[in-house]
């Protein structure tokens, strides 16, 4: 039974996380956005625009995951595709007006989950729980 404790404990947090957002994100108005959608708009946040091979890339997921993930944002009017001029076979994906607006929503909802995932912790813990957590994503 412990074996499995973290794991459990792990898809716990995953789900209440995920159920936080979508409440949040329906209090707010906004739709077409889901849990998933998120770390394609952080990477856009920081990058401006990306190809769908490098946010595939930089958010660790497969590129076809991607592809989906993002004909949703693009279908919600969040974000544009286009062909890169340098490579036509590589897709650019870029935020609109809409997108770019939806970002103090998002950091708003991503400090508000932070608060309650982190009631009560000090900052050693948290800074204990990041190292451990991520030793444990590398093992993969």
């Amino acid at each position: 039974m412990k074996m499995h404790s973290t794991l459990n404990q792990i898809g716990f947090i995953r789900e209440e996380a995920h159920k936080y957002i979508i409440e949040e994100l329906h209090k707010k108005g906004i739709k077409g956005i889901v849990p998933s959608h998120g770390s394609i708009l952080m990477a856009l946040f920081s990058y401006k625009q990306m190809t769908l091979k490098n946010i595939a890339k930089h958010i660790k997921r497969k590129q076809p995951t991607v592809t989906v993930l993002i004909e949703k944002l693009v279908k919600n009017g969040y974000v544009i595709k286009k062909k890169d001029p340098e490579d036509t076979r590589s897709t650019i994906v870029e935020l609109t007006e809409k997108g770019k607006k939806f970002h103090s929503v998002f950091i708003e909802i991503s400090n508000q989950l932070n608060d309650k995932m982190h009631k009560g912790m000090t900052q050693d813990e948290i800074n204990a729980l990041n190292t451990v957590l991520k030793k444990m994503a590398d093992n993969f």
